[in-house]
Formats: C-alpha cells, structure tokens, sequence
C-alpha cells in the first residue's frame, strides 16, 4: 500500500531515520547495531531505504561504512539503474549523505534510534491492515465468521511481526550445537506430565507434538487431562490453554479443585455436604489457584481450531505465550465448513491440530472418543483401532496413549483403584503400558507407589 492511499502520512520520525543513518556512517558499533536490527522498512522514506540497502551492501562485502563507501556503492548502483533506463529519484547524492552526519547529536544513541523506528513500523503496519481486515469483513459471509477472524488474525501476526523469523537453518548451523549438548550430557527432556513413569516413557511433551488421549466414556480421560493442565499450569506455573467442549468452565473448575484440593467432588456439587476438614482444604488450595493466571479455559461451544488457534495468538501478543494446550475433546468440535463427512471433518481437525502445535511450537493434547466396538470384546483393552472416527488422528499423531479401568467393567476386579495409561504409539521412543492410581472421587489420575512398566516394540 502506497503513501497516496492515506489522506497523511502514516506515523513516521523522519529526524530518527537521518540520525540513524549518520550514526551508521560514522561509528562502526552503530553501522553493526543497525545492520542487525533494523530491516529496510522500518524507514518511511525511499531516500532512506536506499541508503540502509547501502549500507548493508558495504558490510556484507567486508568494507568500512562512512559516507565515501555508502557514496561510492549508490554510485555503482546510479549506474546500474541508468544502463536499465530505471528512475533515479530515489537515490540520494553525496550531499545528503554528509547532511545525515551532520545532524547526528550522539553517535550513542542508535538503541534510541532502533526502538523509535521499530516502534513506527509496528505502527505503520496496523495502518495498513486495516484495510485488508476491513475487506474480510466486507467479503465473507456470517457462516464463515471462525474462517474470518482466523484471517485477521493472522493479519494482525504479520502487521505485529510475530512470527517473522524464518524457522530455517542449514544442517551446518545444526550440527555443532547438536553435538555440543551431547556432550554436556544433558538430558533433552520435554514438558513434565506429572507423572513419573510417562515423562520417563515419553521424554516429556515435546513442542511441535499432538498428544491423542482416547477413552470410552467416564473411563477417566477428563480427570487425566485436568490433573495434567493443573500440573503445567498449577504446579510448573507455565501457561496453559484448556478448551473444554464437554464441560462447562464451572465444570471443568470442579475437577481442577477437586484435584488440587484433595476433596470429594460430589460434596463440591452439593456444598451442604462439606465438612470443616474440606474447608479447611479449599481455603489452602484457593492460595495456590489464586496465582494460577496463566491457565486459561475457554468453554466456547462447538469450538473450532481457528477459535483456538486465535485464543493462543492472544495469549502469545499478551507476552505470555501458553507452553501447553489442552482439548476435550476432539470430536465436539466444529467447523463452519461443509465437508462430504463426519470423518472427513475430524481427520481436518486433527491434521490442523497437529499444523498448529508447530506453528506455536507447544504440545496440544487432544481427548478422543474411542468406538463402541471395545465394549463387545472380551478383551476391554482399547487400541490404536478403536479411534472414534480416527481419519488421520493415528497418522497425525506423535503419541496416542488410551486408559483403560478394569473395574469399570468388573467392580470386582483385584485392580481396582488402577488406571492403565497404555501408549499405543510413540513416535520418538517405544511403547509401552503406565499403571496409575485413579481416584475417581477427588478427579485424580496420580502415580503409584510402585509403578512399573515395560517398554514394549520399536519405533513407531
């Protein structure tokens, strides 16, 4: 968008850009400092965008940056402009360039001159995109309203420069500090579940990774994804995004304080129940869930991933951007698209889930619905198969880890009181299956005393 699209000019400091470029000429620390941080945009003016080019070009060919070599390489590029019969106006003179030097008050201001011109970028930036978010609204219908906000937002990343840094790097630049850690010894582990043994099996979670958890109903799968956003959230005290389509938030909130609490969350449902010992407990775990700002949950119905997807790029512009995020779940989700299928649709899902847990390097845990087919075996173990309306959930997936409660089907059963955590696949370890301890009436998943488990097959 040019300048003749604005009845004035849009914020700017044309007294910044000239300093700044004095500076460059006549310090080698500042010509360094604005090389490194400031781009050819962030000058308003042509004359001065020309010039930062100059300047870079001096440096990058190993020379010293003053005004004879920011002169002599316009020159070289006056001449390539005029053998391409190309406009001149653009490029200054060598006058210009000593008036810029001129006018440099302190050549140890250029971090004042760096933040002042980034600052009028970032503004300049929205002035244009208001426009172009103006035109989606105009063009897009009221059923297509997630699409349109997922397309402002993404307008409103880049007008923000949010995530303007290229994510590439040449095995060259990868190999020596890949080694390097190696040899530290350090263990290259991933976000902390909570529970021992799973972070032992997993390494932890992982950024980039989508996490299935798939169980038939009142198995356990809310509880489990409660106690471990609480764990990240409460506990780690890292920012958690929680998006709860089954439950209320007043209903997920009964599972976190139940949880934290250590009290029985039917006598939550019907306080004329709770004794003073609950009490007692609830007023100490209101201290530790009154600081606990930074898990959020959203119960938003129908909720797509551009609706999570959007609350996660607000997280991440208020400066706290979330390390986890946490969805119950999968197949209560909705799009406004029309698709030929209800599996076709989840398989969408489940492929923009895994997309965006790279897009905001985090782990995203995802509930899953397993089949009814679990139930007419004789074997109640689920697996990977058993996926409700999987599509590409088992290929999109790094881990699909499935609970299993033998006495939800014998009550009788010597084991129970256990939860089976199996992990039916890894792709960055083996499987294997995890023995937890389910507390139904407090809405914990917990470590045993003594949990053991075997690893089990390759790579997947």
């Amino acid at each position: 968008m040019t300048e003749t699209a604005f009845d004035r000019l849009p914020p700017h400091d044309i007294e910044a850009e000239q300093c700044a470029l004095g500076a460059a000429m006549l310090s080698p620390d500042a010509a360094s400092i604005l090389v490194e941080e400031l781009r050819e945009d962030d000058f308003l003016r042509p004359a001065h965008q020309t010039i930062h080019t100059a300047i870079v070009t001096v440096l990058e060919n190993n020379g010293q940056v003053n005004a004879v070599t920011v002169r002599t390489e316009l020159e070289r590029r006056r001449l390539e402009m005029e053998q391409g019969n190309a406009s001149r106006e653009s490029l200054p003179d060598g006058v210009y360039l000593h008036s810029l030097i001129e006018r440099v008050p302190i050549v140890g201001s250029m971090g004042f001159y760096v933040k002042r011109l980034r600052a009028l970028r970032n503004l300049r930036a929205l002035v244009y995109a208001g426009p172009r978010i103006a035109q989606i609204g105009w063009g897009n219908a009221a059923e297509d309203v997630d699409h349109a906000l997922e397309m402002a937002n993404k307008v409103l990343d880049e007008a923000t420069h949010v995530a303007t840094k290229s994510t590439a790097a040449s095995v060259a630049d990868l190999i020596t500090p890949f080694l390097e850690q190696l040899e530290s010894g350090e263990k290259r582990s991933g976000l902390s579940t909570g529970w021992v043994d799973v972070d032992s099996l997993l390494s932890g979670l992982r950024p980039g990774q989508l996490i299935t958890i798939g169980a038939r109903p009142g198995m356990g799968k809310t509880a489990a994804m409660a106690n471990l956003a609480h764990h990240v959230g409460v506990k780690l005290r890292l920012p958690v995004f929680v998006g709860t389509l089954e439950m209320s938030t007043e209903e997920f909130m009964g599972r976190i304080v139940a949880h934290d609490a250590k009290v029985d969350l039917k006598r939550l449902l019907e306080p004329e129940l709770l004794t003073d010992d609950d009490w007692d407990r609830l007023r100490r775990s209101h201290s530790r869930l009154a600081e606990a700002g930074t898990l959020v949950i959203d119960d938003e119905p129908g909720m797509g991933v551009g609706h999570v997807r959007g609350a996660l790029r607000s997280m991440r512009r208020s400066g706290r951007p979330a390390a986890l995020a946490v969805i119950d779940y999968l197949q209560l989700m909705q799009s406004p698209a029309r698709v030929e299928s209800r599996q076709v649709e989840v398989s969408q899902f489940s492929r923009s889930l895994k997309l965006m847990a790279k897009e905001f390097a985090l782990p995203v845990v995802v509930g899953s619905q397993l089949n009814r087919a679990v139930e007419q075996r004789a074997d109640k173990k689920p697996t990977m198969a058993d996926l409700r309306e999987s599509g590409s959930l088992e290929q999109d997936s790094d881990v699909v880890a499935l609970l299993y409660r033998p006495d939800a089907y014998d009550p009788e059963s010597p084991r129970a009181g256990e939860i089976d955590l199996i992990v039916d696949k890894n792709r960055s370890g083996p499987k294997g299956t995890i023995t937890l301890a389910f507390q139904g009436r407090y809405s914990r998943v917990a470590d045993m005393a003594k949990a053991e488990w075997s690893p089990t097959g390759g790579l997947s």
